[in-house]
């Protein structure tokens, strides 16, 4: 899930991975949600519902387990977020910035985990990324902005922070953030797209 979400890979070897899920709601829901996540954003929606149709119905069934009080909560937030992006790929705004900002509340109120998100993907991340495909680029960059509190150089919040910004019409803010993407991504893959991007960006500024 990592492997797919951090790299945005949606058409990889890892999003394409076949997982012989046990039975066990935690990794059924993660992988139902990395497996429709995926299929969502490279326009399969065919598998991105079922996918979602089947983390519901898991989130549905589950019950509190008494050795982890948040777990049922990150399933709530795993099928809020994903119930939000294929609602996005529809062309359902409204439905997608409902359920993701439900998530992000969600996920707000629980106690501070250490590490990777244990949602795979942070709610107000990817709220941050809905609200700049909508055009609210000042939404988007609180969402960001939110989001960084947390988990603070996450490569994928610093970028859409910068476009936010630079959407905006902050191109001063949108250089001093590109900026912290490259050094965070100081040894990153030479043809990473939004490497070129960021280099790009903090470029024309100094021209």
């Amino acid at each position: 899930a990592q492997a797919v979400i951090g790299a945005a890979d949606w058409n990889g070897p890892a999003a394409k991975l076949v997982v012989d899920v046990p039975a066990n709601a935690s990794v059924a829901a993660w992988d139902h949600f990395t497996t429709g996540y995926a299929a969502a954003e490279r326009g399969d929606l065919a598998v991105a519902t079922a996918a979602q149709d089947a983390l519901s119905a898991l989130v549905a069934a589950a019950k509190p387990a008494p050795d982890d009080h948040q777990w049922l909560d990150y399933l709530h937030v795993l099928n809020d977020e994903l119930t939000g992006l294929v609602a996005s790929k529809r062309g359902d705004g409204a439905l997608a910035l409902t359920r993701v900002r439900a998530a992000a509340e969600r996920y707000g109120r629980l106690a501070f985990d250490f590490g990777p998100p244990v949602t795979i993907k942070p709610p107000q991340e990817l709220l941050g990324e809905l609200l700049l495909a909508g055009n609210d680029p000042k939404g988007a960059a609180v969402a960001f902005t939110t989001a960084l509190v947390t988990a603070p150089r996450r490569a994928q919040s610093v970028l859409g922070l910068a476009r936010a910004q630079a959407a905006s019409g902050d191109a001063v803010a949108a250089r001093t953030t590109y900026g912290q993407l490259l050094a965070v991504w100081h040894a990153a893959d030479p043809d990473l797209p939004a490497l070129a991007e960021a280099r790009a960006f903090v470029a024309a500024g100094k021209r």
